[in-house]
């Protein structure tokens, strides 16, 4: 074991305890500077047995030192210390207490001058008696540990210029004294009544050898029994018989009455019956017979739990007495089940049984399929789903499934077209019955002028959101119960869109006003232009197709967009000047509904503004 253990510094060395190596050193507070670790190790020492041998102790400081003291411990069954020798010419002796009893000894040091050994140098040694008790160290196993005890305050110290020590941190290295050779230990037992001698000794707990020990055993069995056999480590009859140490050994000695009863039981009793027990003699040669009853199976012999024959005729020598059991079992027979087809469902309950017992058998179908029957070799055993009946021979059983079947209905509401309906490219007739999981197309012919208004399934619309909502097919898939489709048709419509060009010159009534209209359909367009605006004309496509206010326009088979096209309103202005000046601009200026015009008005050199007229009224002598 290595630990490490650091002693701080917290008081002041007493001068007077320098002289007292057995007087603990009392301390005052000193601040004191770290120091380098020191290991102190103890060695790890073979030793023969009844031999001295001598453990050192080795120092590896990294500095001086003056003092230390500690307290070593070790097994007093197997060591004892007797003395200390080949001290350290540097150290020449220290102090110690002994306590073999408890196997401990203190050691204490101090030198009045700086200590300073080379790296790993041994110390001392300390000379111990190995094994001088036998029986104890060998229970021991000749092995004791020889450590630093960690509950006591090792210490190693060096001194400053004030003579305050300075304590290493300390790596404390334990070590160990063992055998040279191997120890071994003998355990005996006992079953019945007798004694075992060792040696000539009755044994009376465990012992210990060395290696190679040529050992005795002699079982002497009590009065009315008999010496049977050794088990464990040592196997026979042979008495007295001589062992050799060579490992840990545990044996067991076996002692049996004069008078063997052999003891046999049926399990379970109704399972047979048997025959052979009774009462002998020791060696005798004893058969038990199993014979089992109907319906029932020898499995074999056991004793206590343990199976010794599988034969239910079982031979043996009486040697002790004996419970033997014979263990039957039923019959048991193997029941299978399938499906048929695979994948129209699964089957639970098959396995084997025992003669006697109820067999549930259960089928259970797949999505799509309904159970038909159960058959067995062919014929029908059962229609329900859940089979049961008493095992009594093996038996194979089959369920059978079929797929379900849909009756597909379809039709037109209140004519105006067809519905056709196919699966796989089959044209059906409505009210047909097809498989589960068909794919089913329906296709719907609207006559000229129609289109489809509306699907149904099962009386529920088809939400507009679906692709489907108007489209000449329906695709049905995955059949997975009877359906009604229907579809509706209606009189195909158009939009008809107006547009204002400009789109600020007015609006355009409709008569009539409806979001749609049929081919054929009049409608009266009637212009109504803002203030500032007149109507101009009707186009198409880039094309005038009237200058009608209002406009009869007959409704064709699409969607129809036409302009409405607006002119905005012009005035004439006419500007004039007078002699000796002008207007720019001047004569007949044109000028949109509601825009502005500017003119600048110039008077020649040496004449100025006199007045401006607009429709005769004066608005001041301004210049523009």
């Amino acid at each position: 074991m290595t630990y490490n253990y650091t002693q701080q510094a917290s008081a002041r060395f007493s001068l007077r305890s320098l002289f007292f190596l057995n007087i603990l050193l009392l301390f005052i507070t000193a601040s004191l500077s770290a120091q380098s670790t020191a290991t102190i190790s103890i060695g790890d020492v073979e030793a023969d047995i009844g031999e001295q041998v001598l453990v050192p102790l080795m120092f590896t400081v990294p500095g001086d030192f003056w003092t230390f003291q500690f307290r070593i411990k070790f097994d007093p069954s197997v060591v004892q210390l007797d003395d200390l020798e080949n001290f350290h010419p540097d150290i020449g002796g220290v102090a110690k207490t002994v306590n073999n009893t408890e196997g401990v000894v203190t050691f204490n040091f101090l030198k009045f001058s700086p200590v300073n050994l080379p790296p790993n140098t041994k110390v001392f040694d300390m000379r111990f008696d190995y094994c001088s008790e036998w029986d104890d160290c060998l229970a021991a196993g000749g092995f004791s540990a020889v450590y630093f005890d960690p509950s006591y305050a090792n210490q190693l110290a060096d001194f400053d210029a004030s003579f305050n020590p300075i304590y290493y941190p300390l790596n404390l290295v334990d070590g160990s004294v063992y055998s040279s050779e191997s120890i071994y230990s003998l355990t005996l037992d006992l079953q019945g009544e007798g004694e075992v001698f060792v040696d000539g000794a009755l044994y009376d707990g465990t012992s210990y050898y060395l290696n190679g020990t040529e050992v005795v055993l002699s079982a002497s069995p009590s009065a009315g029994w008999l010496f049977t056999n050794w088990s464990g480590d040592l196997t026979g009859d042979e008495n007295p018989v001589s062992i050799t140490m060579d490992n840990d050994k545990s044996i067991t000695a076996h002692f049996g009455s004069s008078e063997l009863t052999i003891t046999t039981l049926a399990n379970p009793e109704e399972g047979g019956t048997v025959s052979g027990g009774g009462v002998y003699a020791p060696d005798d040669e004893v058969t038990v017979t199993a014979s089992p009853n109907e319906n029932y199976f020898f499995v074999n012999w056991t004793e206590h739990g343990d199976e010794v024959s599988t034969d239910p005729e079982y031979s043996f020598t009486a040697l002790v007495d004996r419970t033997l059991t014979a263990n039957f079992s039923l019959v048991q027979y193997t029941i299978s089940a399938s499906a048929t087809p695979v994948a129209g469902g699964t089957v639970s309950g098959a396995g084997d049984y025992d003669h006697g017992s109820t067999v549930i058998l259960n089928a259970i179908p797949n999505e799509g399929y309904d159970f038909v029957h159960w058959t067995e070799n062919g014929s029908v055993v059962s229609a329900n789903p859940e089979y049961s009946f008493v095992a009594e021979e093996d038996r194979t059983l089959v369920a059978h499934f079929e797929l379900k079947s849909y009756e597909v209905s379809f039709s037109v509401i209140n004519g105006n077209g067809t519905l056709d309906a196919t699966t796989n490219g089959t044209t059906i007739e409505s009210g047909m019955s097809l498989d589960h999981g068909s794919d089913v197309l329906f296709t719907a012919a609207p006559d000229e002028g129609y289109q489809v208004k509306q699907w149904t399934i099962n009386g529920l619309a088809i939400a507009e959101s679906s692709r489907n909502h108007k489209g000449l097919t329906f695709l049905y898939e995955n059949l997975d119960q009877d359906i009604t489709v229907t579809v509706k048709f209606e009189v195909i419509s158009y939009t008809l869109t107006v547009l204002i060009d400009p789109a600020e010159a007015g609006s355009v009534g409709f008569d009539p006003d409806q979001e749609k209209y049929e081919a054929g359909d009049e409608i009266i367009l009637t212009p109504y232009p803002n203030p500032g605006y007149t109507f101009d004309n009707w186009e198409k496509d880039g094309v005038v197709i009237s200058t009608d206010d209002p406009f009869t326009y007959t409704m064709v088979a699409e969607d129809v967009t036409i302009t409405s096209n607006f002119l905005i309103a012009t005035y004439t202005i006419e500007a004039t000047a007078g002699e000796n000046g002008s207007i720019n601009p001047s004569g007949d200026v044109v000028v949109n509904h509601g825009a502005s015009q500017a003119f600048t008005i110039t008077p020649d050199p040496g004449y100025h503004i006199a007045d401006v007229l607009v429709d005769g009224a004066s608005v001041g002598a301004v210049d523009s």
